[in-house]
């Protein structure tokens, strides 16, 4: 059995996922320390999470993905000073425990500030579309991937140069490291996601990432 990893501590970022919440926290745990930012939900999420996760942040309303992440990263910065790396693991299920040492050892030995999971499988039609331009644009083939590998001494150097109160569409590695200091690697998930479906989700991924696209280009 391998060792857990001491250095290393995984932001889990739900909202009313007590069907899956309590599966993911203790398989992770058995690799690294694991934290949750419950963003307000209504189901035992928060329960779960209190009685299993070694960290626990509770939002005080429903304020939205990437700012359960901000608050997960900032809490960790400030407050947790023996871990050196962060990995974003969604709550739903979709990503899967084994390739956390991936992208660890994967940061570790390169010089990267952000390593990104790369999915095999898209949940949306805008992911794929926007992930082909992405490639071409920023050599980044899955922006959208919750999860994600952070170096914690470069998100201390960057993390302040953009807005943490607005959303970005799970997208914000890409304006906190301009200079294309981050890459991705293949990982296997399962299509299941709970971040939404339909026109209206399509529509807004595609609208975030133009704003990425005007961002690194124009400004």
């Amino acid at each position: 059995m391998q060792k857990k990893i001491k250095d290393l501590i995984v932001l889990i970022p739900a909202y009313n996922e007590s069907g899956s919440i309590k599966k993911i926290i203790t398989q992770t745990q058995k690799i690294a320390d694991v934290i949750v930012v419950d963003d307000f939900s209504k189901d035992s999420t928060s329960l779960l999470s209190k009685r299993y996760s070694n960290y626990y942040i509770r939002n005080n309303k429903n304020f939205g993905y990437d700012i359960s992440i901000f608050k997960g990263l900032n809490f960790i910065i400030k407050n947790l000073k023996k871990y050196e790396y962060i990995i974003t693991f969604d709550g739903d299920g979709q990503h899967n425990s084994r390739y956390i040492r991936l992208l660890y050892n994967d940061i570790k030995n390169r010089k990267y500030d952000c390593i990104i999971g790369r999915r095999n499988k898209f949940n949306r039609v805008s992911e794929k579309m926007c992930g082909f331009f992405s490639k071409i644009l920023f050599n980044i083939s899955d922006p959208f991937s919750g999860m994600k590998c952070y170096k914690i001494k470069s998100l201390n150097k960057n993390i302040r140069k953009i807005d943490q109160h607005k959303k970005y569409g799970g997208i914000f590695s890409l304006y906190i490291f301009k200079n294309f200091k981050e890459t991705d690697i293949k990982i296997n998930s399962s299509k299941h996601s709970r971040f939404g479906s339909g026109l209206i989700t399509e529509l807004m991924l595609i609208k975030h990432f133009l704003k990425l696209v005007i961002f690194k280009i124009f400004i």
